[in-house]
């Protein structure tokens, strides 16, 4: 049988935490891409220059992903854990009025008629 067991405290915990490394992403990849640019920049050789500038240009849109990815899963974790309460609740409410029937007044579980010719 497969189930998800979320301990939503710690889980939206963790997904705000995820979340907001976003900016700390950002501000690396905005770091790595001003060196690759700079080192570009300073090169003496057009040949180190172009290399420079080539990687720069495969690296950058990758390191800039990297803050969107980061937010997107604590968004999305964070959905996830509210998907799951939502669902805890809706079942509580759905099997509420069941479970505050006495034995007798629920009658059986499985009922068919009987062919008894």
């Amino acid at each position: 049988m497969n189930y998800v067991d979320i301990t939503p405290d710690p889980a939206s915990s963790a997904a705000r935490n995820t979340a907001n490394t976003a900016p700390t992403w950002a501000t690396w990849a905005s770091g790595a891409t001003n060196t690759l640019d700079n080192a570009a920049i300073s090169s003496k050789d057009s040949v180190v220059t172009r290399a420079f500038k080539t990687y720069y240009e495969e690296v950058k849109p990758r390191v800039e992903k990297l803050s969107q990815l980061a937010e997107k899963q604590g968004v999305d974790l964070g959905s996830a854990v509210q998907a799951a309460i939502g669902g805890d609740e809706q079942s509580r409410l759905d099997l509420q009025p069941a479970l505050n029937l006495t034995t007798q007044q629920q009658g059986p579980a499985l009922t068919r008629p009987l062919n008894a010719g």
